[in-house]
């Protein structure tokens, strides 16, 4: 969070500028007001010394991004899901392995890394206020199981004439 400081004796200076600071919502505003030398303070001034106003509480999102590679060959996986199922997104990585989910709330996730012809992977990361978190991600190579497959054939009736 980067602090701003604003000094103005101007009540409508003050005004305008939280104003858009709401409006565009991405900071918080803290006010307080100091004596000036050779300025008498008005009595709304004096009142409102101690004045605190919270614009914005909740948290930038953060970004996660990374790469997806075979854990034995150590080749990107392309279209590799991640899935960040309590935020309710996620990516498929691009043909390099590479994967990037942005918008992502603060705090801790679990990723959900699925691919076919691979063990479901699951990887804690946390996400930093406005930050990018970097997820490498190895995944496991594993055989597929198929039901049985039957093939038949019967021959079909023919004349000859």
């Amino acid at each position: 969070m980067r602090l701003i400081t604003v000094r103005t004796i101007s009540a409508a200076t003050l005004s305008a500028l939280l104003g858009i600071c709401a409006a565009v919502a991405l900071v918080t505003v803290r006010t307080t007001f100091e004596a000036v030398p050779g300025i008498e303070a008005s009595p709304a001034i004096e009142a409102s010394r101690t004045i605190e106003t919270s614009l914005r509480t909740e948290a930038l999102p953060g970004i996660i991004a990374g790469q997806v590679t075979d854990l034995a060959l150590g080749v990107k996986l392309e279209n590799a899901f991640i899935l960040l199922e309590d935020a309710g997104i996620g990516a498929l990585t691009n043909s390099d392995g590479r994967f990037v989910i942005a918008n992502v709330p603060v705090g801790r996730h679990t990723l959900t890394i699925k691919n076919l012809g691979y063990a479901e992977q699951q990887q804690e990361v946390t996400v930093v206020e406005g930050r990018t978190t970097v997820a490498d991600l190895e995944m496991k190579m594993v055989a597929l199981q198929l039901n049985d497959l039957i093939i038949s054939s019967s021959a079909a009736g023919r004349s000859n004439r």
